[in-house]
């Protein structure tokens, strides 16, 4: 079930964030994203799009969605949603601005399919997180996906229903494990670091599993983790002699959303600006194929994906 305004809204978002005091911190987030592929396959941005060809489209949608959620300024007041809403909010429909805000307070995991209602929904399990799986609303990624399949993205509530938004990254499962190996070490990690800072405090350190996970989650885990090793795995196949051979690519053929574009004027990095990722459906894209301004930076990366 579609939400009613929801491509729209999307559509005059990602205009929006054209605007002069928006484009350097869209860049920023983009550049942030590619980097570690340019950087590790000493290739160009043009190289990129080639490489990855049809799915390049979902891919900048993936990377969109992170910047629709991300915060600037010195004390994190600045987001593209918020500022959006403010001054144009009025013209969207309820439902349509349900879903802004949705998507923008949403975090990126890791699910797995558990069960499949072709045409009407699907059933997914939080595998970072954990808890008790859940029925989201997709008719098309429930015709193309199937059970056990994991995969890295955002769902958002509206009106009581659960859906998918626009962007979604199809994992192999041992790069889906690299994923969940890595977060382990994170959450070990943090859990450390955090019961130190108490005990200098003097504070009580009651610190539970779930909660820092969720923490790693709001912060750089997307960014920093899912996506680099999505784009490495990726590109790493896509870059052997004969991919095709390797890939197979027509095993998992997945339906394009209504409304997003191939041409070359979706395909620049960056900054991509004719994306469109609205709520209609999702497609998955297969790894195996397929300023101005104070721009506060946020935490750095660290696990797969590192930079300084």
């Amino acid at each position: 079930m579609r939400i009613p305004g929801a491509d729209q809204a999307i559509g005059n978002l990602i205009k929006w964030s054209e605007k002069d005091e928006w484009a350097p911190y869209r860049q920023q987030v983009f550049a942030e994203h590619f980097e570690v592929i340019l950087e590790r396959f000493a290739i160009s941005e043009r190289e990129i799009v080639d490489l990855l060809d049809e799915a390049f489209g979902m891919v900048c949608g993936f990377v969109l969605e992170d910047f629709f959620t991300a915060r600037f300024g010195e004390k994190g007041e600045l987001n593209v949603v918020d500022d959006y809403l403010k001054r144009r909010g009025w013209r969207e429909k309820v439902p349509a601005k349900r879903y802004l805000e949705a998507l923008r307070d949403s975090v990126a995991t890791l699910y797995e399919v558990v069960d499949l209602d072709p045409g009407h929904s699907m059933t997914v399990r939080d595998v970072i997180l954990g808890g008790d799986p859940v029925s989201v609303e997709e008719k098309l990624g429930s015709q193309s996906a199937a059970r056990w399949d994991r995969i890295a993205g955002r769902i958002v509530t509206v009106n009581g229903k659960r859906y998918f938004t626009g962007a979604l990254l199809l994992f192999p499962h041992h790069v889906a494990d690299e994923v969940l190996s890595a977060v382990d070490r994170m959450a070990k990690r943090l859990k450390g670091e955090l019961r130190r800072n108490a005990k200098k405090q003097g504070e009580p350190a009651e610190i539970n599993d779930h909660g820092v996970r969720q923490l790693l989650l709001s912060g750089s885990v997307a960014r920093c983790l899912l996506w680099p090793t999505w784009l490495v795995d990726a590109s790493t196949k896509l870059r052997r002699p004969n991919p095709k051979s390797v890939i197979p690519m027509a095993r998992r053929s997945c339906s394009r959303r209504s409304g997003s574009q191939s041409s070359e004027t979706s395909r620049k990095l960056p900054p991509p600006l004719t994306v469109s990722i609205g709520s209609r459906g999702m497609t998955l894209a297969n790894s195996a194929g397929h300023g101005t301004g104070r721009v506060r930076r946020r935490n750095g990366c660290h696990e797969t994906g590192k930079r300084a």
